[in-house]
């Protein structure tokens, strides 16, 4: 696991109330001596017998310690009541950072109960926060910036191990997307190209006659490509909606996490845009989708494994839908519960490029 808890410890902002903070400081300095965190945590209980306890406005910052000595003795059961509790009350206050922390935690004890569908759920909540509120409010201040950077890298890797290539065809989180050689060809019909507004263009590059190089930045650029290359394969891009516009620009946001899913078996293909066998699908990572979207979605087997599927989403009928071609086999609608959620929307489709 990417995750320091003796790191995470240390790094929750500052705590008001004193005891908690020292009983912060004492969790620290305690990490190996589990007798010593016992003691600490009956203490921490017993504090709510008083009457000064029931009024505290410290909560949160309360439960998120208790939890995280409950993390380092394994008990996680009773990890996951107590920080559940935790980002409740962190949830109502201005704690973004030990919000943050919260959500993290919260993944680590969901990921060491087994159940890392709703630990992804997690993570992907602390790096939302952490891209759209935190980085983007502190990124001017050196220290917490270069905090954060490298708690999103952690995030980032375990999301990644938790969605590696499995045999059913787990989706691959990739940054950048790899791509071909960049053309400037905007294709019609059904095929569409991709923006990257991260990338910049510059456009001429002289070398000066003392060796200096003066770069002229292009206004309003961006780099587009119609053709991307997964697994050493070239692959043309097809949009995944259905819109009457001939500029089918799909353009791909920085502050969002992408991923790629390969298609496995035939009940996809009979849509109007089918998803064949070997077919590629770009997603944005995200738990909500509009009717009648392609999804990826996470879903539980029989053995508790996790796995990715690609269906079209009934958003009235909250299920899951299969469309074939395929005649040998029916294909039944997938209801939407707590063993089928959404991972992501698919934003394009990416086919055996054309000789």
């Amino acid at each position: 696991m990417a995750f320091d808890l003796v790191k995470l410890t240390e790094q929750l902002e500052e705590i008001n109330d004193r005891e908690l903070a020292d009983r912060k400081n004492e969790i620290v300095k305690s990490f190996e001596d589990e007798k010593k965190l016992r003691t600490l945590l009956s203490q921490q209980c017993l504090n709510w017998r008083e009457p000064y306890c029931l009024s505290c406005d410290n909560e949160g910052d309360c439960f998120l310690l208790n939890g995280i000595i409950y993390l380092r003795l394994n008990e996680t059961e009773n990890a996951i009541k107590e920080l559940e509790n935790a980002n409740q009350h962190l949830r109502s206050k201005d704690e973004i950072w030990n919000s943050i922390t919260g959500q993290v935690l919260f993944g680590i004890a969901y990921e060491n109960s087994g159940n890392d569908h709703q630990a992804l759920i997690e993570y992907q909540k602390a790096l939302d926060l952490l891209s759209k509120n935190y980085i983007r409010v502190h990124r001017n201040d050196y220290d917490k910036l270069n905090r954060a950077r490298a708690l999103e890298t952690e995030l980032n890797a375990e999301v990644t191990k938790l969605i590696s290539p499995r045999p059913a065809a787990a989706p691959h989180v990739q940054s950048p997307i790899p791509v071909a050689k960049p053309s400037a060809n905007v294709v019609d019909g059904s095929k569409a190209y991709l923006s990257f507004f991260s990338i910049p263009i510059y456009g001429k590059v002289t070398a000066g006659p003392d060796g200096e190089v003066h770069i002229n930045p292009v206004e309003d650029s961006s780099t587009i490509v119609d053709k991307v290359a997964l697994e050493g394969q070239l692959l043309d891009v097809f949009s995944a909606g259905h819109t009457l516009s001939r500029d089918r620009q799909i353009t791909l946001i920085p502050q969002e996490s992408y991923g790629w899913a390969k298609v496995r078996g035939l009940s996809m293909n009979g849509w109007d845009t089918p998803l064949n066998e070997n077919d590629f699908v770009l997603f944005r990572v995200c738990q909500t989708a509009n009717h009648n979207e392609f999804v990826v979605v996470s879903s539980r087997d029989p053995s508790s494994d996790l796995m990715y599927i690609v269906k079209k989403f009934d958003a009235p009928g909250r299920q899951f839908l299969s469309n074939s071609k395929d005649t040998s086999r029916s294909y039944d609608p997938i209801p939407m519960d707590d063993d089928h959620k959404i991972f992501g929307v698919v934003i394009a489709v990416a086919k055996p490029a054309f000789k």
